[in-house]
């Protein structure tokens, strides 16, 4: 007789977990959309090798991605101004000094 493998699901999130939810999604729509891709995966706790596989980019690729759209995020958190024409090595450049 096999064992059957126990399926544990999660409780439902709570109404404030939603509520947060509901805030950070629109932080999302201002990014590119692989480094979107990016954040929300990794937000779901995988790995860097399924992101990597994933969004088709090397692992130091996709984590100067990552640093990129966190930087952006924060950015806009803290009522700042995103340039147009930044890149991403400057954003990362600045987050260097900082």
């Amino acid at each position: 007789m096999a064992a059957e493998e126990a399926t544990f699901r999660r409780p439902p999130p709570s109404a404030a977990a939603i509520t947060r939810m509901d805030e950070a999604l629109p932080w999302l729509q201002q990014l590119d959309q692989v480094d979107a891709k990016i954040v929300w995966q990794r937000a779901e706790g995988k790995p860097w090798k399924v992101v990597c596989w994933n969004v088709g980019l090397s692992r130091a690729a996709a984590h100067r991605h990552w640093m990129f759209a966190l930087c952006l995020i924060a950015w806009k958190l803290n009522g700042k101004r995103i340039p147009k024409n930044i890149s991403l090595r400057q954003v990362l450049d600045v987050r260097k000094m900082q």
